[in-house]
């Protein structure tokens, strides 16, 4: 009895050194959905921008691990881009994304064949980067990796980042983009 104890609480508790538990391939299985998204993008080092997206009746957006080690994700929002209300300038945007494909997991690793849907389209070309995406041109990818920070059984915080740079006019900018994924089930 007591070995289970102990064998059940080590299932809910971080592996070694990373954000994802020895069980990680077992805990990530079925459906997560998606509470808050975060994205800083860097130029040349400066922040560019810093946003939090939070779920909500018109922003939500979901994952489903299978088995099998394939993925589907869906993500739905909405938004206001200005003006006012008596005006009649405010212009309601809408978006939909949707993206399936492989997944392992290595250590804290969640090794991905395309991003998962967020709460905003803003991964970028994280899934240019990918092995299924072509690179936009004159956008040269230097790296992307996706890091598992925690995983139980009821939450999931996954970590994008992706590097990148852009040559226009004999000008190099450089880019980091960051991408913090916040679930629960």
């Amino acid at each position: 009895m007591a070995c289970l104890l102990i064998g059940a609480s080590q299932a809910c508790q971080k592996g070694s050194n990373s954000g994802a538990p020895y069980n990680a391939p077992n805990l990530i299985l079925g459906k997560w959905n998606l509470q808050k998204q975060k994205t800083v993008i860097y130029a040349n080092g400066a922040v560019q921008l810093d946003t939090t997206c939070v779920a909500s009746f018109i922003n939500v957006s979901g994952a489903r691990f299978n088995k099998d080690n394939t993925f589907n994700s869906v993500g739905l929002w909405s938004s206001d881009t200005g003006g006012t209300n008596l005006g009649g300038n405010n212009t309601i945007s809408a978006g939909m994304d949707s993206t399936a494909g492989n997944y392992t997991i290595v250590n804290s690793s969640l090794n991905i064949t395309a991003s998962l849907a967020g709460l905003r389209n803003m991964v970028g070309f994280y899934d240019a980067a990918s092995s299924s995406g072509t690179v936009i041109q004159p956008v040269n990818v230097v790296s992307r990796s996706s890091r598992i920070d925690l995983l139980t059984s009821s939450q999931f915080k996954l970590h994008y980042e992706l590097v990148y740079n852009t040559i226009i006019n004999n000008v190099t900018t450089n880019y980091k983009e960051e991408e913090d994924y916040y679930y629960t089930r």
